[in-house]
């Protein structure tokens, strides 16, 4: 692989580590936990209705890596003139087996999901993500969230989560975010 694909795999691998909600609060009622927290409105946009249970949805499950402690080290290294590791790339597979989630946990998050009624796609190779394509309807039972349309300021629309989503409390320490229930940002 070239150095500049392995440099690409390396920083994609890692943008899933950043998480842009934060991390499981502590558990709710009914053996559930709220990741994050809903998403605050840009300047001058505004709620313009609900959204239609029938819209199609696409998330991102992004999962906890097994050792963060290493992985933050191993980025910094291989990114460091001068370390023995600078430039020193590892593969997708190797990546996973250090840092990615476990099997375990995946299986664990997957289960959970389908049991809220969604169907999760084949996690990542980098074992740090889920995919899941469902209607806003899913979506909105499966993590306990009113899904609404927003308009922003340049006139475009977007959707927005206007609750924290909503997990098992069994996975939550699995689970870093929940993205694609806000589209603002795009």
């Amino acid at each position: 692989m070239p150095p500049s694909t392995r440099l690409a795999t390396l920083v994609c691998a890692l943008a899933g580590v950043i998480a842009l909600v934060g991390p499981a609060s502590s558990p709710a009622s009914g053996g559930s936990a709220r990741v994050g927290a809903a998403p605050s409105l840009p300047a001058r946009a505004h709620i313009a209705g609900g959204l239609a249970g029938d819209t199609p949805m696409h998330l991102t499950i992004t999962l906890e890596p097994r050792d963060p402690a290493a992985l933050r080290a191993f980025a910094t290294a291989v990114s460091m003139p001068g370390s023995a590791e600078y430039r020193h790339y590892i593969t997708p597979a190797q990546f996973a087996a250090r840092f990615g989630a476990t099997p375990g946990a995946i299986k664990a998050v997957e289960t959970s999901l389908r049991a809220h009624g969604l169907s999760p796609g084949s996690a990542s190779r980098n074992a740090l993500s889920i995919p899941v394509n469902a209607s806003a309807g899913a979506v909105a039972r499966a993590f306990d969230v009113s899904l609404a349309h927003v308009t922003l300021q340049n006139g475009s629309s977007a959707i927005v989560n206007q609750q924290a989503p909503a997990i098992d409390a069994s996975v939550a320490p699995h689970v870093q975010s929940i993205l694609g229930l806000d589209t603002t940002s795009r």
